[in-house]
This record gives C-alpha cells, structure tokens and sequence, in this order.
C-alpha cells in the first residue's frame, strides 16, 4: 500500500468519531463549559456538566496566547467557530491526519472525555506545533492597522476586497458551523476594514484573467 493509501485509510478510520465530536463542538459554542479557553467561573458548573478537572490545566491554556500584546477573547462566536473548523481541518489539509484522528479515535476507544482530547490537539498541535496565532482570529486583533504581524489582516483585505475566498458551511453533513455562513464573514469584512470594502470579484477576474492568467510569456 502507497503512503498515500495509507493516508486515505488513516483518515477513514477517524471518521466515525471526528464528525459527531465536531459537530457538537461547533453547534454548542459552550467555550467556558467544556474548558476550552477559559477556567469555569466556578468548579464542577457548566453546559456539559463538567467537573474541576475536566478543564484544562494552565500550560494548556491556550487562550492565554499573546501578539503584539494583544489577549485574545474571540468574544465572536463566529470568530471561535472559525478557529475550531481550522483546526480540525489543517490536519488534513496538510498531510497529517493522525495528528487529529489517533488521539480522537483512542479516546473513544478508552471511554475517555472526547471534547478534552480536541481541546488538547488544538492546544498542542494547532497552536503548538503548527503555530496558529489565536489573536489572529480576532477581529478586534485584526482592527489593529500597525500590527507587528501585518500577514493576517493583508489577507483577510484581499479576500474582502478581491478574491471573496468565504470558507461557508455547506447545506448538510458539516463538522463547520452554519454560523460561518456568506453574512458573517461580510460582517467581518465591514467590522473590520469599514463601510465600503467589498470583493469586487468580477473586476478581480477582469485584471489578472480569470481562468486565463494574464501576465509576461516566459522564455
């Protein structure tokens, strides 16, 4: 077998348990109750029922994550949805699926705390190992016009004003938030670069091309 097939057939095996886990996730925002960024307000409380232990100890907090001195809050819950559907996507997207399935699968073979294992991949790997930026999903971070780190909102200008790259959830059978859906991220595109700022997409295609890229023939 192909270390591609390998791949494919790593990632098969998650699927019964990555999709119901998501789903409840990104449908139940619930942040302080399954202790995924912040300490209960006070022990054993919370949507989940959850005990003192279940939320996650201090080097685990990933919430507490600072740029350019700015603490994120992500007090959207389009903004923390947003972060939970890259997370669980980026293993995928590059390469490493075990990286998300394995601690998923084993936990659910073990009978153990299924929303404390994601919350863990995402502190350790997501924000860990693959080095995501938590402010950088906050659109007050993103207000910031004299960032220290300008690639978030640069970005986050050209799809609002170009290429409108709106990463939705579709209609069925997705572990992405409905919230995530066309008018959250116009809002976000207006909240955060002002009234006006629109992906003229039509006139993106017109200036490089579309589907035929237009630029200098190389010898």
């Amino acid at each position: 077998m192909g270390s591609g097939a390998r791949a494919r057939a790593r990632a098969t095996a998650c699927l019964p348990v990555a999709p119901p886990l998501l789903l409840l996730i990104f449908l139940v925002r619930g942040a302080e109750a399954i202790g995924l960024w912040r300490p209960p307000p006070e022990a054993g409380s919370g949507l989940l029922g959850a005990a003192p232990g279940r939320y996650l100890t201090q080097e685990e907090h990933w919430m507490s994550q600072t740029l350019d001195h700015f603490s994120p809050t992500l007090e959207n819950d389009g903004d923390f949805l947003y972060l939970l559907a890259d997370a669980a996507a980026i293993a995928f997207q590059y390469g490493n699926p075990d990286a998300l399935c394995s601690p998923l699968v084993e936990a659910k073979k073990n009978g153990t705390d299924l929303v404390e294992a994601f919350a863990h991949y995402v502190n350790k790997y997501y924000v860990g190992t693959f080095g995501a930026s938590v402010a950088s999903y906050d659109q007050q971070y993103l207000k910031n016009t004299t960032p220290a780190e300008s690639s978030y909102r640069l970005w986050w200008y050209q799809v609002c004003s170009e290429v409108s790259y709106f990463q939705v959830a579709p209609k069925n059978d997705s572990v992405r938030s409905a919230k995530l859906d066309t008018r959250y991220h116009l809002d976000l595109c207006r909240n955060v670069f002002g009234e006006g700022v629109y992906p003229d997409v039509s006139m993106t295609n017109l200036y490089y091309g579309g589907t035929r890229i237009a630029g200098m023939p190389f010898d």
